[in-house]
C-alpha cells in the first residue's frame, strides 16, 4: 500500500513537470507567431508603400515640379518677357519636351456687362527649350516677346521665325464687348502616358 502512494506520488511530481514544460513551449509558439504575425504586418505595410509610390510615379503624381521665374510682370507690347524655368525632379525621367510659351484669352460680355461666354485663346506662341530625352532637374533661361498688337481685339497670324517654335492664332473678329486681353507665360513638361508637369503665370500688357 504504502508503494503503491509513493508511485502514485512521482507520478504526479512527472505530470506536473510535463505539464510545465508543456506550458512553456506553448508560450513560446504563441510568441512566435506573434512575431512572424508583426513581421507579416510590416512587410505587407512596407509592401503597400511601395506600391502607392509606384502608383504615383505611374500617373506623374510626386515626380517633382515645375516653376517660372519672371524678371517683371508688367509689359508693353513688343516687350521681351525674361525669366527662367526651374525643373525639380525627384528623379530622371523620360519626356517628350520641355515647352514654353505666352498665351493671351479674351471674355465675350453680355448687355449686362457680365461674361457671357468663356475665355478664348486669341494668341498662343509656343518655345521648345528641349527635345526629347532623360530630363534631370535643372534651371533654363528663356526669352519671349510680346506681340506688337497685343492690346488689338484681333492681333491677327504670327508665325515663328526660329526651327522649332509654334504660333497659332484663333481670329476674335466680333462686335460684342469683350474683356481686355489676359496674358499668361506657361510652360509644361510633356511626360508620355503621365501628366504633365505645368506651370502658368500671369502678367499684364498695356499701352505704353
Amino acid at each position: 500500500m504504502m508503494a503503491m502512494a509513493k508511485w502514485f506520488e512521482k507520478m504526479g511530481k512527472e505530470i506536473s513537470k510535463i505539464s510545465k514544460e508543456v506550458g512553456k513551449g506553448a508560450k513560446a509558439a504563441a510568441a512566435e507567431v506573434s512575431r512572424g504575425a508583426s513581421v507579416a504586418v510590416h512587410e505587407l505595410g512596407k509592401g503597400a508603400t511601395v506600391a502607392a509610390s509606384e502608383m504615383r510615379k505611374t500617373v506623374g503624381v510626386g515626380v517633382g515640379g515645375l516653376s517660372l521665374e519672371l524678371e517683371k510682370f508688367h509689359f508693353h507690347p513688343g516687350d521681351s518677357v525674361l525669366g527662367s524655368l526651374v525643373l525639380e525632379l525627384n528623379e530622371p525621367i523620360e519626356a517628350n519636351s520641355l515647352i514654353i510659351g505666352i498665351k493671351g484669352s479674351q471674355s465675350t460680355l453680355g448687355d449686362d456687362g457680365t461674361v457671357s461666354e468663356p475665355a478664348r485663346r486669341i494668341y498662343d506662341f509656343e518655345l521648345e527649350l528641349a527635345s526629347s530625352q532623360t530630363f534631370k532637374s535643372r534651371c533654363y533661361d528663356f526669352e519671349l516677346r510680346i506681340p506688337n498688337n497685343a492690346i488689338e481685339v484681333d492681333p491677327g497670324v504670327r508665325s515663328g521665325g526660329v526651327l522649332g517654335d509654334v504660333a497659332r492664332v484663333v481670329s476674335s473678329v466680333t462686335t460684342r464687348q469683350t474683356d481686355p486681353v489676359a496674358w499668361s507665360v506657361f510652360a509644361y513638361l510633356d511626360i508620355p502616358w503621365k501628366r504633365n508637369l505645368a506651370e502658368s503665370v500671369d502678367i499684364a500688357v498695356t499701352r505704353e
